[in-house]
């Protein structure tokens, strides 16, 4: 749209402006003077003084990938996947509960499952007992520990 309604005169003319203030730009860079548009100072090798820091002092772009991606794996080897196998786990568990097994709960309750439910299981503690969630029981005993009250 833009070049349609300027003349080939006109087009020309912007085209040598352009040229020509880049031309200016670049040798004012290879002299080691800073650009008229307020660019970089250059240094002697025609490259800007900011450029050559950051090249030199910054790691490529990719190598923070690199260590965002590492980080990623560590926390998944080490965190993720130890926590989900407790987690399966101990739902086989509490799936394979049986009348009659000796459990301890996260409370720290010792005691003999009387009934079990879908959610709830019963526990005889010796002398009372106690109704608590399923998913509370931490983990079986493995041997009986619980001597009756004298």
């Amino acid at each position: 749209m833009f070049i349609h309604s300027l003349n080939a005169q006109q087009v020309l003319g912007r085209v040598y402006v352009s040229i020509a203030s880049l031309t200016l730009t670049g040798a004012a860079l290879a002299q080691g003077t800073p650009a008229a548009d307020g660019g970089p100072v250059a240094v002697a090798g025609g490259q800007p003084a900011a450029g050559a820091a950051a090249q030199a002092g910054a790691p490529a772009a990719w190598m923070n990938l690199v260590i965002f991606g590492g980080m990623i794996l560590f926390m998944y080897f080490f965190v993720i996947r130890p926590q989900q196998k407790r987690q399966k786990d101990h739902k086989n568990f509490i799936e394979s509960l049986k009348t009659g097994m000796e459990v301890v709960t996260a409370s720290g309750l010792i005691g003999r499952i009387t009934v079990i439910t879908d959610t709830i299981v019963t526990l005889d503690l010796g002398s009372t007992t106690v109704r608590v969630l399923k998913s509370t029981i931490s983990g079986e005993l493995g041997k009986p520990s619980l001597q009756p009250a004298q």
